[in-house]
């Protein structure tokens, strides 16, 4: 799946027909910045601790790299904004999104709050 903003060089036809081919796309609502905050903040994380630390032999092993650093980010690293409801320690994104497990969401995250009350 490719993730990204509505820019013009997302919307033209030739990057919609070469995408198409290889991924499924979504295009992130207009006027909706937290969501593409999220995308840039995985990416930024993404880099500071994977690319910028290493030299890569080929785009396949690069690519592999990349996938296990993924698989970490999702299942062994804890974030710290998922907080379980009784207070433990951190979960991790499999946790939340695979496992379904409550989490408290910190009164910084009003835009997560609002989001799941439409969801209740």
């Amino acid at each position: 799946m490719l993730v990204t903003d509505n820019g013009g060089g997302f919307m033209s036809r030739k990057f919609r027909d070469y995408v198409s081919q290889h991924f499924n796309h979504v295009r992130i609502k207009y006027r909706t910045p937290t969501k593409l905050g999220l995308l840039e903040r995985f990416h930024g994380t993404l880099k500071d601790e994977k690319v910028y630390w290493n030299l890569y032999d080929s785009p396949a092993d690069a690519r592999r790299s990349l996938d296990a650093c993924q698989e970490r980010y999702k299942r062994i690293r804890p974030h710290w904004a998922h907080q379980s409801v009784g207070g433990d320690d951190p979960l991790m994104l499999a946790d939340v999104y695979l496992d379904v497990l409550a989490v408290t969401i910190p009164k910084w995250q009003g835009w997560a709050q609002a989001a799941r009350k439409k969801l209740l």
